[in-house]
């Protein structure tokens, strides 16, 4: 069974919506990326370095939680 939520003619109709413009995506370059690492404070920089390297999203950063972060040579389990 269909149902319809709209009767009559469509409003929409004939309505040409204009192209999208995409925004180009840029990269910092590695004097750049170097010198902005270089001057970050400690915990900052291994954020902002394991972003550059891991190429992360904006998503994935800010689900970051510093809980999470083992940055010992001891594997921590999980359910600590």
């Amino acid at each position: 069974m269909q149902k319809k939520a709209f009767q009559g003619d469509l409003p929409t109709f004939g309505v040409a919506l204009p192209e999208m413009e995409r925004k180009g995506r840029h990269a910092l370059s590695f004097e750049t990326a170097g010198s902005l690492i270089a001057a970050l404070p400690f915990m900052v920089r291994t954020i902002v370095l394991r972003v550059i390297v891991t190429s992360m999203n904006v998503a994935e950063i800010f689900g970051l939680r510093w809980k999470r972060v083992n940055l010992t040579d001891k594997p921590k389990l999980l359910m600590e």
